[in-house]
């Protein structure tokens, strides 16, 4: 996996994040939860995003939700604590699969990720912590010159 398909982060990325994931917020009636789903029960198995993390040090969002013209997922995003980690933007025709892929950042341990479905609002998995699956966050940081 690459995390082609990411926005880059860099703080200005992470200030207009912050913004669209805002708006999205800001609109939503409530956010749905795996251990809370409110109004949303019967359709979490297709909006409760699933994370999978990759021994190369990757992490993988997947939302099972169909992307057509009519009903699709408009957004991705993860976020560690407040700091939004990566946004993915979807168009339906041209993201077949609702999915985000990005590298994981030094120190990061646990992450929440979010989607946003046109028809059913924000969705939010349980809080998940990566494996370390044998990787040195220390030595990520400062790599080794």
């Amino acid at each position: 996996f690459n995390a082609d398909n990411a926005m880059s982060s860099s703080a200005g990325d992470e200030k207009a994040w912050r913004a669209e994931v805002g708006k999205l917020l800001a609109e939503a009636e409530h956010v749905q939860k795996t251990w809370d789903a409110g109004k949303g029960i019967g359709k979490e198995g297709k909006h409760v995003p699933v994370i999978v993390a990759f021994a190369d040090g990757d992490v993988k969002v997947m939302v099972g939700h169909c992307m057509t013209a009519e009903h699709w997922i408009t957004h991705i995003w993860v976020q560690a604590g407040d700091a939004v980690l990566a946004v993915k933007k979807l168009t339906p025709g041209v993201d077949e699969k609702p999915e985000l892929v990005f590298a994981r950042p030094a120190g990061v341990s646990e992450i929440v990720a979010y989607e946003h479905c046109n028809q059913h609002g924000v969705w939010a998995s349980e809080p998940f912590t990566i494996p370390d699956l044998g990787r040195d966050p220390e030595q990520e940081a400062n790599p080794p010159s």
